[in-house]
């Protein structure tokens, strides 16, 4: 008997998305960010529900107040902490970088834990056919792994990051749950090394030149430039202004780091959605529940489309407050030409038509932002992911473990905003 394959779809509607967007945004600005902890809990709740994994939708069931609570929690927490860091910082003062150094570690150490925990409480709050996900493990010890695999990409100057990120996600989904069944996952960094191999390039051949330029100012004797100074003659024979010994090396060496750089930045940012494509449809494809497994035929062009597309409603939007700036410049000198010079109300007209402009590009930027570019690159995910065999989900038993604590994301929020920003597991 064939397996039935099961399909993961999204809704391409998209209904209510932008009204969640527009008043998240403007509820965040009033509220002085306070708001962002209910934004994101609406944002989740609507990428849950328009997500089908073989026909059922999930659920999300957090509360905004759950994050800004667990957010109070986490600064009331960390708050020694940085006391305890910035002391430090005052009696070492001939140290700075041992007191820097320490206390990026310490922050470092915080943040990976805090993520941990973070994605163990939207996995608690997951429901998919009233079935509850969950995660266990320990978020000390993904800390730890983070650490230790951030340490060999820096001793290996960038060749192990596939291989740290491949732990990394193994550590996560092997401590997944669904129901009472644990995932498991098959990620290796191998399968990723060549793509990597090809940004790392990028990245490391203009560092050659940058290493030369710094070994020509430093260590450029007289040696040197015996080897290529010119004859007497040629030298005075040349104007002022051209370069000879040394200065010549320094210059053609900053001149080839220039074009370098100016080549491979915009290239490293071309391709980087090309990795994260191999990558994203490696690991996925690596995942598999009891006799369930994942397929993924996510290609590069898959999450180049949500980037082209988000550029060009940029472009648009761009357009489209130039030539209302322009049009409203006009009306405003038409008709209150003559009242800036008898009462001043021009310049006052003219600071809110600006004032009114920005508000509604930056509203519009966050909706295309979101509806655009997030929902587009959670479509492209979803809809080239397959269920090898569906039919097993039915062998899924619910659990009676309840949802964890909101520390972790209110912890990543404090940090570095991360935890909240985030939408998916």
């Amino acid at each position: 008997m064939p397996e039935r394959g099961g399909e993961i779809a999204f809704d391409r509607s998209l209904a209510g998305l932008t009204g969640i967007v527009v008043k998240g945004f403007l509820l965040t600005l009033v509220t002085f960010g306070i708001y962002r902890f209910w934004y994101a809990t609406n944002l989740r709740r609507f990428f849950w529900s328009h997500t089908l994994v073989d026909g059922s939708p999930a659920a999300y069931t957090g509360h905004g107040r759950d994050l800004f609570l667990g957010f109070l929690v986490a600064i009331v927490l960390l708050a020694p902490i940085s006391t305890g860091l910035s002391a430090l910082s005052l009696l070492l003062p001939d140290s700075p970088l041992v007191a820097s150094g320490l206390g990026f570690g310490v922050l470092f150490l915080l943040g990976q834990f805090a993520l941990y925990r973070g994605r163990r409480y939207r996995a608690t709050r997951t429901l998919w056919r009233g079935i509850r996900l969950g995660q266990d493990g320990s978020g000390l010890a993904y800390a730890a792994l983070a650490t230790a695999g951030w340490l060999l990409v820096l001793a290996t100057l960038g060749l192990a990051f596939p291989f740290m990120r491949a732990a990394l996600e193994r550590y996560r989904i092997r401590h997944t749950l669904v129901g009472t069944s644990r995932m498991e996952s098959d990620a290796r960094g191998l399968a990723v090394l060549r793509s990597w191999l090809l940004l790392w390039a990028l990245v490391a051949v203009p560092v050659v030149p940058l290493l030369a330029l710094g070994l020509a100012e430093d260590g450029c004797g007289p040696m040197l430039d015996a080897a290529l100074a010119l004859p007497k003659e040629r030298a005075e024979a040349l104007p002022d202004w051209a370069p000879t010994g040394c200065d010549s090396v320094v210059q053609v060496l900053a001149a080839v780091f220039v074009v370098l750089l100016v080549v491979a930045a915009p290239m490293v940012l071309v391709l980087y959605p090309y990795y994260r494509a191999r990558e994203t449809r490696a690991f996925l494809s690596a995942i598999r529940l009891g006799e369930v497994r994942l397929v993924s035929h996510l290609t590069a062009w898959d999450l180049y489309r949500p980037y082209l597309a988000y550029i060009v409603q940029c472009l648009k939007l761009g357009v489209v407050i130039t030539l209302v700036a322009a049009v409203l410049a006009v009306l405003a000198t038409l008709f209150f030409g003559q009242a800036v010079s008898q009462n001043g109300e021009g310049p006052i007209f003219g600071m809110a038509i600006v004032v009114a402009i920005y508000a509604w590009y930056l509203a519009a930027s966050v909706v295309l932002y979101v509806r655009v570019l997030k929902a587009g690159l959670w479509r492209a995910v979803a809809e080239t992911t397959r269920i090898s065999d569906a039919a097993a989900l039915g062998a899924i038993v619910a659990t009676a473990r309840g949802a964890s604590s909101s520390l972790g994301e209110g912890m990543a929020d404090a940090l570095d905003g991360h935890g909240i920003i985030d939408i998916g597991l």
